[in-house]
This record gives structure tokens, C-alpha cells and sequence, in this order.
């Protein structure tokens, strides 16, 4: 990355020179449109498996998990900015521009994680699109080179394995916004984009200087780009300075200097497996040095930066340049850092090949087409993944979907029917599912033994909330029926809880049998 910034900065393409005028046709549109949509979709199958297989995993990353907590704390009214236990101790250390967004799937009940799969399928169709207007004015290697990063951007595997975990990916809209902004010359909402972004991740600071630079070598540093700049970056903080300043400062820069310094660097190898300056440095001793370090390197970037830009040369290669250097010299440079330098850096060398529309309400209608674009292939993809619901208790394919009540899943063969007695007095089952709707949930069920002066009853609970009242359950098999609320159910994953009255103890084996499972389904 080092090598090809400097590439960047060195061998940045001239601008068009505007000669080519076409607009592009109908049928290029459509053409990008759909390969957008597939690229899209294709992502999304390989990926949402993740979201359908479980709850966000604390013990593989905390961002979401904490992230989520934060905007639940902003719902019921109170600050996020705040200490959290899941179940160690940290505070919520990104702006309003990263836990914002979040607002959304947290209110339609959906996992976080489809968020981030929207945002990110948003970068690949920018880029696609960008393509395609690269190629309506017949310019093919520029088309062919935008196209091959959307590519490498949807497979590369880094990206996969971060997605789990991931919260960066709801910012990159926005910073591929900044991108185009800059590409067109709106200098006043080029600076309010960079705003937000800082806003969201303190990483981008790293580009104010540049930034700002730039605007003054171009005449366009006046103070509405100043104060668009300084109200974004601030505005979005300001609600939570007024409840609690000290809570925000000690949560975006307080907690973050101690946890690092404190528990990262002395009792942890997690800095030694990142990339950068700063393992260097740790390996051999030198921690007192780091900070030093990342402030003469990003006062040597800015010095060039001014220098070239003097001379007149783009400012996107130096602006991701200096987040680049800010990454590999940061307290914990964490490999998704570099991420957000990928995609600054391959938006604006689209946008540097093939200039988005200049008109801001044509700009933001193509942004709000590709962000609708990006929404629709994901939701697509996570119906044909599960567009229904019936689990054949007893077989092998529903073996992995059986939680703790199943035992060891032993099968049962009883006439024409399959199933497994349930162990003690509640059953678990996975149901993961692709909708924000009320459904159906029918259990073909028989309780155990044969007593019929005290029936058995069963709850049903979705998520750990209570579906209607206990049914009472007659001997034989029956098919029971409840409807669960849209507000019970998660697009994502569903925990299914089965509860039973009472267990009595089989026959030969002492195992306690409350009834037995075949068919559930969810419609």
C-alpha cells in the first residue's frame, strides 16, 4: 500500500481533458445497472450466511457489540458515551457518524451487519457505474481498470473476514461522496463530507491538513468552507457535550490512550500482528517513541503534500497517502484501517477517470440510485436464502439448527413420523430468517407419557420474548399454531424457545422427556 500511494502520488492521471462529451444511453445504464445488481447479489450470498448463523459474537469482536448498545442507550434517551461490560469494560469510542446510522436497523429489528452489507455492496456499484460512464465516451482501459477494483474489492478475502465483525463499512458512502465531491470541485460540501467523516472515525482528521491545503492552493479556503468543515466535525458531537463533555472526551480519546497503553501494549501480542511502524517500535522497546514518530511523519507528508500542490497536482493521492501514514503510525494500526485507505483511493482514481455528474441534485440522485440499488440486491439475496421456514426435527440437515433441550439429537422413528424427544423443560431452535413481518409459527408436537389428569403446557418465545399464552397440550400429535408479532423477529438470526410445564423421567433411562419435536415451521 506504502508503494502504491507513492505511485499515486507520483503517476496520478491527468484530468480528462473533456474533449469526449457522450452521454451515456439507456442501455449502458441498464447494463451497469444489472452487473451492479449481480456483483451485489453475489457478495451478499457468500456473506449473509454469517448474519443468519448467529448473534453478533463478543468474543470475536466487540464493535458492534458495543456499537448496538449505544444506540440503545440513545433510544431510550440517554447518552451513548458511556462505560459498557460485554463483558469487559470499554467505552463507545467512535462519533456520531459511525453508531448513527445504526439507528436504523436497530428500530426495523434487523441485524447491524445487513447495514454494513449495504454500504458495502455501495462501493463496488459506484465503481461499476463509474465504469460504465468510462466506457459510454469509448474510454476502455480507464472502464477496465475501475471495473477490475470493483472485482478485487468484492472478493478480496480481508474484507470477508472482517465483515463479521465490521463497523467501518457504514462510513464508506459517505467517503466515497467525498471523493466525487472533490472530483467536481464543490470545495464547501467537499468540506462538510470530510466533517462527517471526521466525525465518525477520528482516523480521517489525517486529511483535514491535506484538505485544507489543497482548498488554499485552489482559492477556494473561504470561510464557508472553513465553517462547513469545523460544523460538521463538531455539530454532530454537540448534543452529548451538552449532557456530558467529560463522558465524550474520556470515551473518544481518554479510554482509548488507556486501554491501548495500558492493557494492548503490556499484556496482549495483538500489536506485534498488525502492520505498520508501531510493532516495530513495540518489538524493540521503543513505545515511548510512537506518538513522536506519527506526528514527524505526518508533518513530512504534509510538507510534500504543499509543496506538490503548489505545483498544481491532485490532492486525493496525498489525502490517502496521509491517512495511509496515520494508520501505520496510530497507537494499534489494525488492518481494517487500511481499508478506508483502499477505498479513498480507488473511488477517486475512478472519479479521476471518469468524473461523476457535476450537478449536486444529479450527483445525490445517482448516490440515492446506487444506495437503493445496493439495498434491494441484499434484501433479494437474504430472501432467496430463506424464503421459508420448516424444519424437519429428527433428520440430519436439522441436526445443526437444534440447540440445547435436543440432547444428542437422537432420532426417534414412530410410524410414518421422525422426531426427538425434548430433554427437560425447554428446546431451543435456530431460526433465522429474512423478514421484518409477523409469521406463523406451527410445531407438530406430542407430549410425553400418558397421563392426562394434568396436561402439558407449551410457550413459545421468540428472542426471549413470550409469544400468547401456554397451550395446553392434549396427548398424540398435534400441530400448534401462534403468530409471533413483526416486533418479536430480527432479519437475521432467531433464537425459538419451546418451554414445557414439566418432565417426567423415561422408562430404562432416567432421561427427562417433556414431549417430542417432528416438524416446525415458520411462515
Amino acid at each position: 500500500m506504502v508503494i502504491s500511494s507513492i505511485v499515486a502520488v507520483v503517476a496520478w492521471p491527468p484530468a480528462p481533458d473533456g474533449s469526449s462529451t457522450s452521454t451515456p444511453g439507456r442501455s449502458v445504464w441498464v447494463t451497469a445497472t444489472i452487473a451492479a445488481f449481480l456483483l451485489i447479489y453475489r457478495t451478499a450470498l457468500q456473506w449473509l450466511p454469517f448474519v443468519f448463523a448467529g448473534p453478533l459474537d463478543v468474543n470475536r469482536g466487540d464493535m458492534l457489540v458495543v456499537t448496538e448498545a449505544g444506540v440503545r442507550r440513545v433510544l431510550e434517551g440517554r447518552t451513548p458515551y458511556a462505560m459498557y461490560h460485554v463483558p469487559w469494560e470499554m467505552t463507545l469510542s467512535y462519533g456520531p457518524m459511525l453508531w448513527g446510522p445504526f439507528v436504523l436497523p436497530v428500530v426495523l429489528h434487523a441485524d447491524l451487519r445487513v447495514l454494513t452489507l449495504i454500504c458495502f455492496g455501495f462501493v463496488g456499484a459506484a465503481l461499476v457505474f463509474a465504469a460504465a460512464r468510462a466506457a459510454a465516451r469509448r474510454q476502455w482501459q480507464a472502464a477496465a481498470a475501475v471495473l477490475l477494483l470493483a472485482a478485487g474489492f468484492a472478493v478480496h478475502p480481508s474484507l470477508r473476514a472482517f465483515f463479521p465483525t465490521g463497523h467501518t463499512f457504514v462510513y464508506w458512502p459517505l467517503l466515497v461522496l467525498f471523493c466525487a465531491l472533490l472530483a467536481t470541485d464543490r470545495w464547501t460540501a467537499a468540506a462538510a463530507a470530510l466533517g462527517l467523516l471526521i466525525a465518525a472515525r477520528s482516523t480521517m482528521v489525517a486529511l483535514a491538513p491535506v484538505f485544507v491545503i489543497a482548498a488554499h492552493q485552489r482559492q477556494r479556503l473561504g470561510w464557508r468552507t472553513i465553517g462547513a468543515l469545523a460544523a460538521a466535525s463538531i455539530g454532530p458531537f454537540v448534543p452529548f457535550l451538552i449532557v456530558d463533555p467529560r463522558s465524550v472526551q474520556f470515551s473518544m480519546y481518554g479510554a482509548y490512550q488507556k486501554t491501548i497503553k495500558g492493557f494492548v501494549w503490556t499484556q496482549t501480542s495483538w500489536v506485534q500482528q498488525t502492520f505498520g511502524v508501531t510493532s516495530l517500535l513495540l518489538e524493540h522497546g521503543l513505545q515511548r517513541f510512537v506518538e513522536p514518530v506519527q506526528i514527524v511523519c505526518l508533518a513530512i507528508v504534509y510538507a510534500c503534500a504543499w509543496r506538490s500542490l503548489r505545483r498544481g497536482h491532485a490532492a486525493e493521492p496525498w489525502l490517502a497517502l496521509a491517512l495511509l501514514v496515520f494508520s501505520m503510525t496510530t497507537l494499534w494500526p489494525v488492518t481494517y484501517l487500511y481499508f478506508d485507505v483502499w477505498v479513498l483511493l480507488a473511488a477517486s482514481f475512478a472519479f479521476r477517470l471518469s468524473p461523476p455528474p457535476r450537478a449536486l441534485a444529479a450527483l445525490g440522485a445517482a448516490f440515492a440510485t446506487i444506495l437503493v440499488l445496493s439495498t434491494a440486491a441484499v434484501l433479494a439475496a437474504g430472501s432467496s436464502l430463506h424464503a421459508t421456514y420448516d424444519l424437519d426435527v429428527g433428520t440430519a440437515a436439522a441436526a445443526p439448527m437444534t440447540g440445547g433441550g435436543f440432547g444428542t439429537d437422537q432420532r426417534v422413528v414412530e410410524g410414518q413420523r421422525d422426531f426427538v424427544w425434548v430433554e427437560g423443560t425447554a428446546a431451543r431452535v435456530r431460526a433465522p430468517r429474512a423478514s421484518l413481518t409477523a409469521a406463523t409459527i406451527a410445531v407438530d408436537v406430542k407430549p410425553f407419557g400418558d397421563d392426562t389428569s394434568q396436561l402439558q403446557q407449551m410457550r413459545v418465545s421468540v428472542n426471549g420474548r413470550a409469544v400468547g399464552e401456554p397451550i395446553a397440550l392434549q396427548p398424540g400429535w398435534q400441530t400448534v399454531s401462534v403468530v409471533a408479532p413483526a416486533a418479536r423477529w430480527t432479519y437475521g438470526f432467531n433464537l425459538l424457545t419451546l418451554e414445557f410445564s414439566r418432565a417426567l423421567p423415561e422408562p430404562g433411562t432416567g432421561r427427562q422427556l417433556s414431549a417430542g419435536i417432528d416438524r416446525i415451521r415458520i411462515r
